[in-house]
């Protein structure tokens, strides 16, 4: 007989505000700035950044790439509201503590692969070889034979993040490797 094991949903953990010091991240001209890590984007050690100043809620730390920024640094005819977005925008520094801390941030790697047997499990072992630990997927296959995956990671800094994707990368079917982004 089959006797699948139940376990209670855990209680919601309650929203802790970081302290500064949580993260390792410097703005540029403020000392004690409260700061807080972009899930759009989801920035991690070594990855260009910026900070964006917010409405009460400190400093959001954003990549440059991120389209939220993108979309700040892109315009060309300056409305009065992009100016004043453009003039949130501020300089923020990863800590020389960063790239050295154990630390895990949340990734988003989008895998777009012919999809075969066998590919899940092969993508599977290259996040494993890289003792990275998993925290959501979503997986779909498409009627034209590809396979579409979104799976969120939890990852230390940007070298990292790059030895994943070459994993990934080397596997048989893969097309593409990119940094999603919520």
């Amino acid at each position: 007989a089959l006797i699948l094991e139940q376990t209670a949903p855990k209680p919601p953990k309650k929203k802790q505000q970081k302290k500064a010091s949580d993260i390792p991240v410097k703005v540029r001209g403020l000392d004690n700035a409260l700061v807080k890590m972009s899930r759009c984007c989801n920035p991690v050690p070594g990855d260009q950044i910026i900070g964006y100043v917010t409405r009460g809620m400190g400093v959001a730390v954003h990549r440059i790439d991120c389209p939220n920024i993108r979309h700040i640094l892109d315009a060309f005819d300056r409305s009065p509201e992009d100016a004043e977005r453009a003039s949130r925008l501020i300089d923020v520094v990863w800590t020389t503590e960063s790239l050295d801390s154990h630390r895990t941030y949340p990734v988003n790697i989008r895998i777009i692969a012919r999809d075969r047997f066998n590919l899940l499990a092969e993508i599977s072992a290259a996040i494993a070889e890289e003792q990275v630990s998993v925290q959501a997927a979503h997986i779909s296959s498409a009627r034209d034979i590809s396979a579409n995956l979104l799976v969120t990671v939890e990852i230390e800094n940007q070298q990292q993040y790059d030895r994943l994707v070459g994993r990934i990368k080397a596997i048989d079917s893969v097309v593409s490797v990119s940094r999603g982004h919520n």
